[in-house]
């Protein structure tokens, strides 16, 4: 059975491996029978990072659909939800384009509601998606 450490093994790859490489060992790890929800909403989450941050041009939801596939196979995966804020935040103008507002406060309220369970470097990453999205909301009043 393929555990989570393999999902982050391939995370160690971002930015060193060919990215269709990199989706291609993430898509093995979804489609193994074996493989737990949790392990394959990591590996979905995987594939929206490599979008959002290495490639947010290279589809048309920004890795929106990969972070939505995650939720489906882990409500709790807290990653997943800071992915579709970060689409949110990537793509200002106009909001509502990939990610609805309300979708985006929905997953925020839900971060905020667990934030002492989220790691540190994600807490940084919180902070920043509801300081930009202050100050978005304060330029448009």
């Amino acid at each position: 059975m393929i555990d989570d450490s393999k999902v982050y093994d391939i995370y160690d790859k971002f930015g060193v491996e060919d990215n269709v490489v990199i989706i291609e060992q993430f898509t093995k790890i979804i489609s193994d029978n074996e493989t737990s929800n949790i392990v394959k909403s990591k590996a979905y989450c995987g594939m929206g990072d490599l979008i959002i941050f290495f490639d947010p041009f290279s589809r048309e939801d920004g890795g929106y659909g990969y972070y939505k596939k995650a939720l489906e196979y882990d409500p709790n995966n807290l990653v997943a939800r800071i992915g579709i804020c970060i689409v949110f935040d990537a793509y200002p103008e106009p909001y509502s384009e990939i990610v609805p507002e309300k979708e985006y406060l929905e997953n925020l309220a839900i971060l905020l509601d667990k934030f002492y369970e989220i790691d540190e470097s994600n807490k940084k990453n919180v902070i920043q998606l509801m300081k930009s999205f202050v100050q978005n909301r304060l330029e448009s009043i």
